[in-house]
């Protein structure tokens, strides 16, 4: 189940919105027709594509890209809201497969509330995977890669002049690909403490976990 939230503010405007959505059409065209997905954009209100997640059909993908395109970078940046409704969004109506849900994320980070943000995402994700996308050349790096951490994805950054249709390509090559999930560190024969991070993420192909501690 893919999730995708786009910040669609007035900071966002020209060429980052114009990047975001030149990413957002390639991962949708390559969306396994078995996936169900939903997008919502957010400025000071959030527009969704649907109610609830739709199977991604060639209809339903004809109709997000006509809702991408649409897509203007204009007004305030209200994210919490926006946060909120992806962490309450129920599932496709009738779909009784356990789906794994993986929120996209994208947007410049100027949001002015980080903690609270990132403090949401920590408590209420349960399952689902964050993947945090840093559109444009300016960022806020650090609730970027938080975001990703605690909420268990990959942090990634699309700027000005990367190629969307590269970005997509490895973020497709990390969530079909994690090499172990839900992972606890056990300590044997040592006793540690001050571990970092203390929520640990999963283990992707060809991306190394690392963690501190005092022992």
């Amino acid at each position: 189940e893919m999730l995708f939230l786009i910040d669609c503010s007035g900071s966002q405007s020209g060429r980052p919105i114009e990047k975001a959505k030149e990413t957002l059409h390639y991962i949708v065209n390559h969306m396994n027709a078995q996936d169900t997905f939903q997008i919502l954009a957010f400025n000071d209100q959030v527009a969704t594509l649907s109610e609830r997640p739709v199977q991604a059909g060639m209809a339903e993908k004809i109709l997000a890209h006509s809702f991408i395109s649409r897509l203007n970078a204009t007004g305030g940046t209200w994210m919490a809201p926006a946060v909120e409704r992806v962490l309450k969004q129920k599932s496709k109506a009738g779909d009784d497969l356990k789906r794994l849900r993986i929120v996209t994320f994208m947007t410049d980070g100027y949001v002015g509330n980080d903690i609270e943000i990132m403090s949401l995402i920590q408590k209420e994700r349960k399952d689902s995977r964050w993947f945090a996308f840093g559109t444009g050349d300016g960022v806020n790096r650090t609730l970027i890669d938080n975001v990703s951490r605690l909420g268990g994805g990959e942090a990634d950054y699309v700027l000005l002049d990367s190629s969307a249709e590269e970005v997509g390509k490895k973020f497709y090559s990390r969530i079909a690909s994690p090499a172990l999930t839900d992972v606890n560190l056990k300590a044997e024969g040592i006793e540690l403490y001050d571990v970092y991070p203390s929520a640990v993420s999963d283990v992707w192909a060809n991306k190394p976990l690392y963690f501190t501690a005092r022992y």
